[in-house]
């Protein structure tokens, strides 16, 4: 469309037929929530003014809550294996040598 090879109707009934497709796939009306959030949001950033800003501070505040969730999760997971290898009681390198070479002689 952005192109001008065919005309505003036709784009418009074209991604109707799309979006009716789409929407009879599984999660097919997320799918479509999520491509409308998408291009109100770069439509948003590309109008000059207040609304630019405030969405490019709303996506520096998505990508910072993102990365600390990422990193509270790698957290989390760590101690998780923390605990468990504790729970487990000592591991083969700190027991009686059963690998190769170890053992009694």
């Amino acid at each position: 469309r952005a192109r001008g090879e065919v005309s505003k109707a036709e784009f418009h009934e074209a991604t109707r037929a799309w979006a009716r497709q789409v929407v009879r796939a599984p999660g097919g009306g997320e799918l479509l929530e999520l491509v409308g959030q998408v291009y109100r949001r770069k439509a948003r950033k590309m109008t000059p003014g207040f609304t630019a800003a405030l969405q490019q501070m709303k996506d520096l505040k998505n990508r910072v809550a993102e990365g600390s969730s990422l990193l509270v999760g790698a957290l989390r997971a760590s101690a998780m294996a923390h605990s468990l290898s504790k729970q487990r009681g000592p591991s083969r390198k700190e027991g009686k040598g059963g690998g190769v070479g170890g053992g009694e002689g």
